[in-house]
């Protein structure tokens, strides 16, 4: 009686189930542009912890017309435009257009459908997109170069 009383209590105090996990302090990343969609079925992945993870230490933003802008400048373009409405961001690939794998780099043609919802009406982009990924650390992927198509996108700083 003594050692099921003890088992009783024992099990009823919870020292045998896993602690729950807590949370992080501070604000969760959240990215209303899906960029780590744009890896969907290529069986990679990004790191989702922020934009900062997102691009490569040597990220080049190469707009329609050639000119050519940092990670820094395109971190605060992504965070501006987050900031200024609710998004939704889909992702496809461009018909038919695989994806080219050489070493450590990945590139891969994708088209997106952004929506802005504003209460004066919504506003959508569409367009295509070059990226050439890099893989920096283990299976992570970062975007080394993000060509923009043959207009100018909502993404141009």
């Amino acid at each position: 009686m003594g050692v099921g009383l003890i088992a009783c209590i024992g099990l009823s105090c919870g020292i045998f189930t896993p602690n729950q996990v807590e949370k992080p302090a501070g604000e969760m990343f959240s990215d209303p542009f899906r960029l780590y969609s744009i890896l969907e079925n290529t069986g990679e992945q990004f790191s989702k912890t922020g934009y900062e993870d997102i691009f490569d230490e040597n990220f080049k933003f190469i707009a329609w017309d050639n000119a050519s802008y940092n990670k820094e400048t395109m971190i605060e373009q992504l965070k501006t435009l987050k900031a200024s409405d609710s998004i939704s961001t889909v992702w496809d690939t461009c018909g038919g257009v695989g994806e080219i794998r050489e070493g450590n780099t990945l590139t891969l043609c994708r088209t997106y459908y952004l929506t802005y919802f504003r209460p004066s009406g919504n506003v959508s982009d569409t367009g295509k997109i070059n990226f050439t990924l890099n893989r920096s650390q283990g299976s992570i992927w970062t975007i080394m170069v993000w060509e923009e198509g043959v207009a100018r996108s909502i993404f141009h700083p």
